[in-house]
């Protein structure tokens, strides 16, 4: 309840507080990807207040980037016959506007951070978090050629082209530890959704270990030990619908909910075995094995 008072509340102050911008369509696109996005993920709505505090940061950080910039271009046009004082007053501009990007790009860094180490896979706030992005790398470009402009026109900014470089530096080391981040986290999904499923013979499954039996009266072990791993076939649980075995009668010898898959014999010596709900098929064990 208090999350829709306050939320409530956040819609009321935009819409009394809109400006020609913030009524067009790309605005309100963003707008409405960005309060929404929280909400649908689980994990990251705990989080939501902070989260989109750090949203609102950054986005009128980059409001303020803008409208300097507006101002500079304009100013930059006749800054050799400027006074002394006023070229001053621009050079503090460009710091200033140097500090917002440094402040943004740690603010976003903070935020793929909180997304990469939930459990959440939430789309939408990447692709956020991805267009921001490319707008500080924007403004970071536009920063390095009022830079090169002023050095053109014999104006010197002490320390900045320093703290530039420095900046883009920082920027590439962050697309390379999203880049491993996002790799690590593909290869625990490939291991999450991995599974195993071998169709044999009885007398083949018993030669490949996967099925053992001490005496005829003792009971049926499956998969205790070692067992040859290349009889199994290796597939991703979310692609695995159903499997088509050329038997007129198969046995699941492997453990998994019965209300989680059908047997489908059909005329022919043929059966299907579908899949009906493959995380509660999976659950009790990742290898299956059909006995026919």
């Amino acid at each position: 309840m208090k999350t829709a008072n306050y939320l409530m509340a956040i819609a009321a102050c935009i819409i009394c507080g809109t400006s020609c911008v913030e009524n067009s369509a790309k605005y309100k696109e963003v707008t409405a990807q960005r309060d929404s996005l929280l909400l649908h993920s689980s994990e990251l709505e705990a989080n939501y207040n902070e989260t989109l505090d750090i949203l609102n940061q950054v986005e009128e950080t980059f409001k303020s980037i803008r409208e300097s910039e507006d101002g500079l271009i304009v100013e930059m046009n006749n800054i050799e016959k400027q006074p002394e004082s006023k070229k001053k007053e621009i050079i503090s501009e460009v710091r200033y506007i140097q500090e917002k990007i440094e402040s943004n790009k740690a603010r976003l860094n903070e935020l793929e951070k909180k997304l990469n180490t939930s459990n959440a896979n939430n789309s939408a706030l990447r692709k956020t978090i991805k267009r921001l992005e490319e707008e500080l790398q924007k403004s970071n470009d536009m920063l390095a050629s009022l830079e090169e402009d002023l050095k053109n026109k014999d104006i010197k900014i002490e320390g900045l082209s320093k703290e530039i470089d420095s900046l883009n530096v920082n920027l590439a080391e962050l697309d390379r530890e999203t880049a491993s981040q996002k790799e690590e986290m593909a290869k625990q999904d490939k291991l999450i959704n991995t599974v195993w499923y071998c169709i044999g013979k009885t007398a083949d499954l018993k030669k490949a270990g996967i099925i053992s039996r001490k005496s005829m009266f003792s009971a049926k072990k499956i998969l205790d030990g070692e067992f040859d791993k290349s009889s199994f076939t290796e597939t991703d649980l979310r692609d695995l619908k159903s499997i088509e075995i050329n038997a007129s009668k198969i046995k699941l010898v492997t453990q998994h909910p019965s209300d989680s898959y059908n047997i489908v014999t059909g005329d022919s010596k043929n059966t299907v075995l579908e899949i009906s709900d493959p995380v509660k098929f999976w659950s009790v064990s990742k290898y299956l094995v059909v006995e026919i």
